[in-house]
């Protein structure tokens, strides 16, 4: 400060006084003739201030003047540093979008610019990039994987040398991942021992979920396995495996071995699923044959020999012998050396007659069945013997359809003559044996069956369809109620048989003496099929 006196000599003091202009005279200082700031002056938050100064000459003159202090503008550095989002999400690829860095400077022209500097906090800069005002990833993050939370440290610049850094924490979340269904083998079972395999050793017991604490569950597998294995598997991965009802296993030989497969979807917790394949080793086993009963006719005093082979099966295709007779009441039993046997009446003898054989697979498999003789009936049916049995029906089943809703079987009298009473007609559901002859209704070898009885003629060459549905307004003529067990629900695939002329009590030829029973021919009256769809 200097003041303008006439008196040269004169010394002057300076203070700061009130009165007009004295506004900011409290933010500053006179010491000497110096005016000191007594606070730090801030051009962005006060630009001038207004003081008022009197200078004294010491002999008793004084003059006050107002000051007008202009505040110049220095550039401040930036305060701090935000990021509007610091999580990304686990598995994000590599340059993925983080946040925006934002600045907070008391220079609101300032352009600011960001970068990753070392310094504290900056463990994990390089797993980060930087690009404008964007932070972006530069690995990809597995949350599975720890630490979740990564620290970097953060610069910004104003661009007018003001800097100012910062760290911060990005959090890695989690993010669901589907399991992974590994393949299992190691089960083994033969053809007609059903396996069970408890939870923990199954189907998911080796199944991984990269999601620690995801619970797996089966949500749903195959019903039946590549080979026809009945298969159930519960949530928790146990499951059952039944070879038995198989017919491709079933025919397995011993010594063979077939790797069968069945598939299942495991589940997390949520909801993302895979798929697995179960391999189970199945070992062939000798089966039984079976020997399914005959029926033969002879005259009187003339033995026969019989094939009884010839309707016998086995599931494995062995070949078949006879290896033992029972002998006949009526009669003398001889085993033949080629699966056949001799059967010789007692001389004079007419009417029925029976005896049982066994058989062998050569495999240590057996059976037994029975043979049923009718014997002289030439002598019985004497107006045949004048036609020289040229002259008789002869029924057969020329067509079966079956599902659960309906059940058709169309019957055709393809002898030379009309029949002359009535007959009866059996179907048969999944029958154990198979019927192969007269007399063996539904009731002796099925749970389920149906009857119709016929009661109009059929001439030759004549065909007559027996229906039975389960519509309530189906008319299904000739069902007879009283004589069958059926409930309409039939699975697709089942064997089903149906028999003409199926059963007279009285006869051991049904309720009608046909063609083929006088020449002694195969017995045609029965036909069999399987089970279809509605």
């Amino acid at each position: 400060l200097t003041s303008v006196d006439q008196d040269s000599g004169d010394t002057h003091s300076y203070t700061l006084v009130a009165g007009s202009g004295g506004t900011d005279n409290a933010s500053f200082d006179v010491i000497g003739d110096e005016l000191r700031t007594k606070i730090t002056l801030d051009f962005e938050t006060k630009s001038s201030y207004s003081v008022r100064i009197q200078t004294d000459d010491s002999n008793g003159g004084t003059y006050a003047k107002q000051f007008t202090i202009t505040v110049g503008d220095a550039n401040d550095a930036p305060t701090n540093i935000t990021i509007d989002n610091n999580e990304i999400a686990e598995n994000e690829t590599i340059g993925s979008l983080v946040g925006y860095f934002d600045s907070e400077d008391t220079d609101s022209g300032d352009t600011h610019s960001y970068s990753l500097v070392s310094g504290a906090g900056d463990t994990d800069n390089g797993k980060f990039l930087i690009g404008g005002s964007a932070l972006q990833t530069a690995v990809s993050f597995n949350y599975e994987a720890p630490p979740t939370g990564f620290s970097i440290r953060v610069q910004c610049d104003d661009g007018n040398g003001g800097t100012f850094a910062k760290v911060f924490t990005i959090n890695v979340t989690n993010v669901n991942e589907k399991p992974t269904a590994v393949a299992d083998s190691g089960d083994s079972t033969d053809e007609d021992t059903p396996l069970i395999v408890n939870a923990a050793s199954g189907v998911i017991t080796n199944d991984t979920d990269p999601d620690a604490g995801d619970t797996l569950t089966v949500l749903s597998h195959d019903a039946a396995s590549s080979s026809g294995a009945v298969v159930s598997v519960a949530a928790d991965g146990s499951f059952s495996y039944d070879p038995t009802a198989s017919v491709t296993l079933q025919a397995l030989k011993v010594g063979d071995s077939v790797n069968d497969t069945f598939d299942y979807v495991v589940q997390d917790s949520g909801g993302l699923t895979d798929s697995g394949t179960v391999t189970i080793v199945v070992s062939g086993v000798n089966d039984d044959p079976s020997a399914n009963s005959d029926s033969a006719f002879t005259p009187v005093n003339t033995p026969i020999v019989i094939s009884v082979l010839t309707n016998d099966t086995d599931p494995e295709n062995d070949s078949l012998s006879v290896s033992a007779v029972t002998q006949a009441a009526n009669g003398t039993v001889v085993k033949n050396g080629n699966g056949t046997v001799t059967y010789t009446p007692d001389a004079g003898y007419r009417g029925s007659d029976s005896f049982t054989y066994s058989i062998s697979d050569g495999q240590g498999g057996t059976d037994t069945g029975t043979v049923t003789m009718s014997v002289g009936l030439t002598k019985v049916y004497i107006p045949l013997l004048f036609n020289n049995y040229q002259a008789a029906p002869d029924l057969v089943v020329t067509e079966l359809n079956a599902s659960s809703n309906v059940i058709e079987v169309v019957v055709t009298n393809q002898g030379n003559q009309a029949t002359n009473s009535g007959f009866w007609v059996d179907f048969y559901v999944n029958p154990d044996p198979v019927p192969t002859h007269e007399n063996q209704t539904w009731t002796d070898v099925a749970d389920k069956g149906i009857v119709w009885g016929v009661t109009v003629g059929l001439a030759p060459g004549e065909t007559l369809t027996l229906t039975y549905s389960t519509d309530p307004a189906a008319p299904n003529l000739y069902y007879s109620a009283a004589n069958s067990n059926y409930s309409g629900n039939l699975v697709p695939g089942t064997a089903v048989y149906a028999q003409v002329d199926s059963v007279h009590l009285g006869t051991s030829y049904g309720g009608i003496l046909e063609l083929h029973e006088i020449y002694g021919t195969p017995y045609n009256n029965i036909k069999g099929a399987t089970a279809s769809a509605n």
